[in-house]
């Protein structure tokens, strides 16, 4: 009994002295990334963006600005969500998504940006920055600089959940790295 256990103590001590040898080893890849690695990765998540007249969704790299959608041939412009309790586009708990169309610029076939009005017309006079659905039924356009505030307000650019979830997880990484800092 003896002999097994002297035997059973030192194949542990070995394999606790190769753990400790191989274990800052293995940690050397734990490096945190750089600023520059983590802001990358965040440009290059998904964002969602929509075509003004048939609305059709495209999944796209948030790098990407408006651009021309090549089964359509229509611009496509971000997503943004309206959170205004009173929206006539909301539908039950699910807000209203729409294209925030800029009606100042506008994308050429070539990818490249221009200022002017984009083919899909002014955007009936709405402004970028405001839902179409709200602008219409409250008469935005004739209402006070108050109320054109609190319905601009309401509007934020949509994130996919995906999207939410990974730059949670980005910001942690960044938070880390901040404490890991000497």
């Amino acid at each position: 009994m003896r002999r097994q256990f002297s035997i059973g103590s030192k194949l542990g001590i070995k394999l606790l002295a190769v753990a400790l040898i191989c274990l800052p080893i293995a940690c050397e890849d734990d490096k945190p990334r750089s600023r520059d690695d983590l802001f990358t990765e965040q440009r290059e998540l998904p964002k969602l963006f929509m075509t003004a007249k048939t609305h059709k969704r495209i999944e796209a790299p948030a790098s990407r600005n408006i651009f021309i959608d090549e089964g359509t041939g229509e611009t496509a412009w971000p997503a943004a969500e309206c959170h205004a309790p009173n929206c006539p586009g909301r539908e039950g708990d699910t807000l209203y998504l729409f294209p925030d169309i800029n009606p100042a610029m506008h994308a050429k076939p070539d990818g490249t940006i221009a200022p002017g009005t984009p083919p899909e017309g002014n955007n009936g006079g709405k402004p970028a920055g405001f839902c179409p659905k709200c602008w219409k039924a409250f008469n935005l356009a004739n209402a006070g600089q108050d109320k054109q505030r609190e319905y601009n307000l309401y509007v934020k650019p949509h994130v996919l959940p995906e999207t939410a979830k990974r730059m949670a997880e980005l910001e942690q990484e960044r938070r880390d790295r901040r404490n890991r800092r000497p």
